[in-house]
């Protein structure tokens, strides 16, 4: 396929034990499309790709204290920035964004004197403002998901409310929650812990509860339960930060230098060796962040300097990641065993790492297509440099050395591997070739480069650049031309029944019936029509590639050709 650069990667399942700490890291900048200066929230939507939310350098309404909200995406390679919506003529300050059980996000967006609370389909990119069960003017909203739905702080000039929010947007009134009464010190919750039947959260300014799943009151936190009966403390208590490591509750507090378990069948705590070693002038304050996997990622300031020490579940291994940060990062992981993300001051590090159970080969070689020859044996054709044979078995890679009319014989430019039961079938820069599998003969048939391929088993398709549409007959090993393709560049190919797929630099094209027709996609749906990969899947039916990264699912439903889209 065209400009489509295939990389080959084969896992040997070996033993997490011999993790290798290497690593790559990409740094993103301003420059670079990464405009999210002060960043407020991050998260995964269910495509892997990081949403981060927050305000950029951009001053609202020249005031030097307002700064405009963004919401960047990152899909592992660039930005891209999702328009958002004002209200009364304004654009927002700030917003958070809140995952649901269902994939789709809340988000919350502040315009000064007012909270707005959206739900974002994240395929569609579509805002959707939510009608709050109150009519006052919401001025804080604070949203934390708990179970299978999501519970809901509303402060209004008056009171705070506390909501269960369920997927389909249904609000049930829970009780009144406990804020200080001094209306100048209004609530600020952060740091919700859940646990099955209760949560614990921090509010600045009335301190650390408990509350059951009907927000209830169970117990607010005091110095008497940390053990310190003999310390005067004249501020509430406040979390800082929390993590679960082996089925244990760390939290640290705010201005108290012991980091603490809590056990919530005893509802008590105890107070543990935090590390914190003058004479080697490191200090972990209990910032961490934990992958579904169980995988612990912990903050140090190490000599002036911030540090990550990642602790695997699995595996009785620490990774140290030095960096030269001098404070604490945001940071964000779906898996600390393949990627972290490190997000400090303007800057977006984005670090992979490299495990030693993923063996490489053929490294520098620009791979072009694969064919599987038997149980242990992959045929392997590259760019430039001719055939391979990969044997699984050995991890050995030797070439596969081919001669016409007595002279080395070395294919490039190959598009497509097929086998039958006399021959393989391949291309070079000229045409179409055969290789006799017992003599291993090798018998060309010039016509036109090729750019790419598929096969049945009477004939290989293929497209070309700017020219036709061709068949060749493997029985009469003649080049056959369908239909004139000079207007387009072909990129991929793909036979389904009786139709051609073609995805070319204007779109989708079809043949049928000794027709072709070029479809498009509306420009609303997508970034371009330039279509690259084709792939077609029994469950979602066309898979579509285009340049800009986006992956679309055509669904043909009745002939003439009609498709539904789908951004995945």
């Amino acid at each position: 396929m065209k400009y489509l650069l295939y990389i080959l990667i084969f896992i040997s399942y070996g033993t997490f034990a011999q993790y290798d700490v290497s690593k790559n890291k990409n740094t993103y900048t301003l420059q670079d499309g990464f405009n999210v200066y002060e960043v407020v929230s991050t998260v995964f939507d269910d495509l892997g790709w990081l949403w981060v939310s927050g305000s950029n350098l951009q001053l609202l309404d020249t005031d030097i204290n307002k700064r405009t909200a963004i919401i960047q995406r990152f899909d592992g390679n660039r930005f891209h920035t999702v328009a958002v919506p004002k209200h009364l003529g304004k654009k927002p300050i700030n917003i958070a964004l809140v995952k649901r059980t269902d994939g789709c996000f809340y988000a919350i967006l502040s315009y000064g004197n007012e909270d707005k609370l959206f739900l974002i389909n994240p395929n569609t990119l579509h805002f959707k403002e939510v009608k709050l069960p109150s009519n006052e003017q919401i001025l804080n909203i604070y949203l934390f998901p708990y179970k299978d739905y999501v519970l809901g702080y509303f402060r209004d000039k008056d009171e705070t409310n506390l909501y269960r929010i369920n997927n389909k947007l249904s609000f049930k009134k829970l009780e009144k929650p406990i804020v200080n009464k001094d209306k100048n010190k209004y609530p600020h919750f952060s740091n919700f812990i859940p646990f099955d039947d209760f949560y614990m959260i921090s509010d600045t300014h009335s301190g650390v509860r408990l509350y059951d799943k009907n927000g209830r009151l169970l117990k607010t936190i005091s110095k008497e339960d940390l053990g310190l009966t003999n310390k005067k403390i004249d501020y509430f208590l406040e979390i800082d930060a929390w993590f679960k490591e082996d089925d244990i509750t760390y939290v640290a507090f705010i201005e108290l230098q012991e980091l603490y378990q809590y056990n919530p069948k005893k509802n008590s705590w105890t107070k543990t060796a935090i590390l914190k070693k003058s004479d080697d002038n490191i200090l972990f304050n209990g910032k961490t962040n934990a992958d579904v996997n169980g995988n612990i990622l912990k903050q140090y300031i190490v000599n002036s300097q911030l540090q990550f020490q990642i602790d695997y579940n699995k595996i009785d291994i620490k990774k140290v990641i030095q960096t030269k940060l001098k404070e604490e990062a945001i940071i964000v992981s779906r898996n600390l065993e393949e990627e972290l993300y490190v997000i400090n001051d303007g800057f977006f590090h984005h670090y992979t790492f490299k495990k030693n159970n993923v063996k490489t080969f053929l490294e520098g070689k620009s791979i072009r297509a694969m064919h599987q020859l038997n149980k242990n044996e992959i045929l392997v054709a590259t760019e430039l440099n001719g055939w391979y044979i990969l044997n699984l078995e050995t991890q050995l890679v030797k070439n596969f050395t081919l001669k016409h009319n007595n002279q080395l014989f070395i294919p490039n430019s190959t598009r497509g591997i097929f086998e039958d039961d006399t021959y393989l079938w391949g291309n070079n820069h000229n045409g179409i070739f055969s290789i006799h599998k017992k003599t291993k003969k090798v018998e060309t048939y010039v016509y036109y480069p090729v750019a790419t391929s598929t096969a049945d088993e009477n004939f290989i398709y293929y497209g070309t650049y700017e020219h036709n549409l061709m068949k060749f007959d493997k029985k009469t090993k003649k080049n056959i031309v369908l239909k004139s393709t000079k207007k387009y560049d072909v990129q991929g190919i793909l036979k389904v029944d009786e139709l051609i797929y073609l995805t070319c630099d204007e779109g989708l094209l079809i043949y049928e019936n000794d027709q072709i027709k070029l479809h498009t996609l509306p420009k609303t749906a997508l970034n371009n029509n330039f279509f690259i990969a084709i792939a077609f899947h029994k469950k979602y039916g066309l898979l579509v590639g285009n340049s800009s990264g986006e992956l679309i699912n055509l669904t043909q439903l009745k002939k003439p050709f009609n498709y539904c889209i789908k951004t995945l």
